[in-house]
């Protein structure tokens, strides 16, 4: 175990492991290796796949990461250093470039999926099952289930193609650079002046202790959101990436609008649909919430601009410094190994920490087999920083866990993804709830249960808005972004009942529109939800065990996608994730929570 010294912690990347700059002339030199070792790659197997040996296959694997990690070396960096800088047309230009030339090689390596195809089912079941291929069954497996989707080798090169010149990315990225260039004005009400702030820190001052400074937040996000011509290009945005996945559907014969991200998570749609409706069915806890919430407020009713107000009239903060000593404090108790790589995270600049002009907002975890995790975060000083932290380091550390796997089987769903993140806040909320005073833990457990509800409920409320347009554009519907404004109060009355007074009127309800997700990733925001409630599951599971859990929720997290999810919890905790009460025995740790909250209130 390393000792750390705050002193020795970054807190900006340091991107030289992958080149210098974008001019970087071993970019052009990786491409050019990359393009050589697919055109090996397809005169030493094309042709032969349908015939290979399960010995062959696992040299076939190693000539395959060959390119595929060159490939994801290039798109990591651009992923980083276009992260840090969302304007630069410097940027935006090489990402379209490559972007371009890598359509082109990759597009000659679209019959491995129809060899796989040609092999047929039983014969990929065959291979999963095999002795000699058992570090890549789940690989074999997936691909059994895939298959019946994958279309004729032309095909698959047309999409390829529309994909890079104006399907659902090039809409995802006009999103992304249009918000990225937002500023929000803001009023200092100590001073009387305004001045322009980030997206990260104008949704940073939501949560601030003044109604004033929270409505004004909420206002300023409005105006620039609800602006007409932002809303129609954002509206033109989001109905062509709906039409982009409905004519996906069709092509690929996909029975559910969500089929396409189910099966990349490796989860039925009925186990999906069950989910959300035991969601929707668990309302009335928030419901409850901000009931609780408005009378400790002293308000009559609750303003939408309200809803994320801490109990404390004076904003506690929380510096760097203060944030990282609280994490790393709290995560040496439960583990060394998880300490011992935070720590290594922030000593070798793999943490870019603090908001920068036209920096991308919000936070994240980056990992690839072979690489080094990387994270972004935007410190605003709040206790929210904190569990952010906590947060990606969880996906970090998952990431590195995880490269015991294979590359093929490396990756799990998102719906797998979240549960090492959310179990690190939880981790982090019982050590600090152990140092309260009864006042300050109905200020924390407000600001948790705010938390929690955002994670699981807002964000079923997120994919029942998406499951509505994608299936009234599915239906031959045509949508615009007034349909959307009133699709998304529709679904936010049923989440908060009458509880909620909105600050606009139903048709100028944008909230949609500042939604990343459902731009870049549909359907992506369930496994948030799915994530909490199995993090609750294995948190319960840990609780009752004590330290003899660690090793097996390490096992859980060195899985990595070798199990489907089904699978692996069953092994882990013996819960059936097709059935309701798996759900509601995770949406009962919230209920727990709310009664603590009740009591503590004064309310019951």
């Amino acid at each position: 175990m390393s000792e750390y010294n705050i002193k020795n912690m970054k807190t900006s990347w340091d991107l030289k492991d992958y080149y210098t700059s974008i001019d970087d002339k071993q970019i052009d030199e990786d491409i050019k290796t990359i393009s050589k070792l697919v055109d090996s790659f397809i005169s030493k197997y094309k042709g032969k796949i349908v015939s290979l040996k399960e010995d062959e296959f696992v040299q076939y694997f190693k000539d395959e990461d060959a390119y595929g990690s060159l490939a994801h070396k290039i798109q990591a960096y651009l992923l980083y250093v276009g992260s840090l800088d969302t304007q630069s047309q410097d940027i935006l230009k090489k990402e379209g470039e490559i972007s371009h030339q890598f359509t082109k090689i990759f597009n000659e390596i679209t019959f491995v999926g129809q060899e796989f195809k040609e092999r047929g089912y039983d014969d990929l079941i065959k291979l999963s099952k095999s002795s000699v291929l058992s570090s890549y069954t789940n690989y074999f497996y997936q691909t059994a289930q895939s298959i019946k989707y994958v279309l004729d080798e032309k095909t698959e090169k047309a999409l390829n193609f529309k994909s890079n010149s104006g399907g659902r990315s090039a809409f995802s990225s006009l999103y992304e650079e249009l918000t990225g260039s937002f500023s929000f004005e803001v009023k200092d009400f100590k001073t009387g002046k305004t001045k322009m702030v980030t997206d990260s820190e104008v949704r940073a001052l939501r949560m601030s202790p003044d109604e004033k400074v929270r409505k004004d937040a909420y206002k300023s996000i409005t105006k620039v959101y609800s602006d007409e011509k932002t809303q129609i290009v954002l509206g033109n945005c989001y109905a062509n990436i709906l039409k982009d996945c409905t004519s996906e559907l069709n092509i690929r014969g996909y029975s559910h609008v969500m089929s396409r991200r189910n099966i990349n998570e490796e989860l039925s749609d009925e186990v999906i649909d069950t989910l959300l409706s035991e969601v929707e069915k668990s309302y009335p806890l928030y419901q409850k919430y901000i009931r609780i919430k408005t009378k400790l407020l002293g308000y009559k009713q609750m303003d939408s601009w309200n809803t994320f107000a801490p109990l404390d009239s004076v904003e506690k903060k929380y510096t760097f410094e203060d944030g990282l000593k609280l994490f790393l404090d709290t995560i040496k108790k439960f583990d060394v190994e998880f300490y011992d790589f935070s720590v290594n995270m922030f000593e070798n600049s793999r943490v870019d920490v603090y908001p920068n002009k036209n920096k991308r907002g919000g936070a994240f975890a980056c990992y690839e087999k072979g690489f080094e995790s990387y994270v972004m975060l935007n410190w605003t000083d709040k206790l929210g920083d904190v569990s952010t932290l906590a947060h990606e380091l969880g996906h970090a550390t998952h990431g590195h866990l995880s490269q015991a796997q294979e590359g093929e089987v490396y990756s799990t769903g998102m719906s797998l993804a979240e549960t090492a993140s959310v179990f690190n806040e939880m981790i982090l909320s019982e050590e600090i709830m152990k140092t309260l005073t009864d006042k300050e833990k109905l200020s924390y457990l407000d600001e948790k249960l705010g938390d929690v509800f955002s994670t699981i409920h807002r964000q079923v409320q997120y994919i029942l808005f998406e499951r509505r347009c994608h299936k009234a554009i599915y239906e031959g519907e045509g949508l615009g972004y007034k349909d959307f404004n009133k699709i998304w109060r529709e679904e936010q009355v049923k989440m908060s009942g009458d509880t909620v007074k909105f600050g606009n009127e139903e048709g100028k309800e944008i909230g949609w529109s500042a939604i990343p997700h459902i731009f870049r990733s549909p359907f992506y925001c369930y496994a948030y939800s799915f994530g909490n409630i199995l993090t609750f599951a294995l948190y319960n599971k840990y609780r009752e065990d004590g330290d003899s859990f660690v090793p097996k929720y390490k096992d859980f997290l060195r899985a990595g996608g070798s199990l489907e999810p089904a699978e692996l919890i069953k092994k882990t905790i013996g819960m059936d994730i097709s059935k309701p009460e798996y759900y509601q025995s995770g949406l009962s740790v919230v209920e727990e929570m709310l009664k603590e909250y009740e009591v503590l209130a004064g309310q019951k």
